[in-house]
């Protein structure tokens, strides 16, 4: 029996298996199989939602793709952004956006230069009258719980941080984070 060395090769393996993993798809890592999303959460003004994408090895990021399914209403300018944390809460990469388009959105990360194997963290805030609905994974019998069960605060997959924020912090305190259900987004 050979062994697997590296994360490179257990994600081949698992690819040859016909498993549903993000590199077959084209990722690094993502914050849900987009098989289990079905059902949208329209964001909360002021609400930082953070979603934790595993990154197994050092790599080179390009992108964080994400989905809005319905765009936003009255979007307040400058106050709704995407953002890439690090493992430490450095802000690492953001934009501004209106979430006025539907279908799949980038957060263009080619600046960002290599990333480290760590635990990273995409955010999402939004300010205005009503949020965009960006795809969530189906955890109605566990919910927040169940999603980040054996988890610390500080390393929940999926939470929120504060409900009155205009902006991303820089830093960021992972350990206020609160429990949440994954929201999808994906690193490539």
């Amino acid at each position: 029996m050979s062994s697997i060395s590296t994360a490179s090769e257990a994600r081949a393996l698992l690819k040859l298996q016909g498993l549903r993993t993000p590199s077959r798809q084209g990722y690094q890592a993502w914050s849900t199989n987009p098989d289990s999303c079905s059902t949208v959460l329209t964001l909360s003004a002021g609400r930082l939602y953070l979603e934790a994408l595993a990154v197994d090895e050092d790599f080179h990021p390009t992108a964080i793709d994400y989905y809005v399914s319905s765009t936003a209403s009255s979007p307040t300018a400058d106050q709704c952004l995407v953002g890439l944390y690090g493992p430490s809460g450095t802000l690492l990469a953001s934009e501004t956006t209106l979430f006025d388009s539907t279908g799949v959105v980038s957060l263009d990360l080619s600046a960002v230069g290599e990333l480290a194997e760590g635990l990273y963290r995409v955010a999402f805030l939004f300010n205005g009258s009503t949020g965009p609905q960006i795809p969530r994974a189906s955890q109605s019998a566990g919910g927040p719980g169940l999603t980040n069960i054996g988890l610390s605060v500080g390393d929940y997959r999926a939470a929120y941080n504060g409900s009155s924020n205009t902006s991303l912090p820089d830093p960021i305190d992972f350990t206020a984070n609160t429990a949440y259900i994954p929201l999808f987004c994906a690193i490539r």
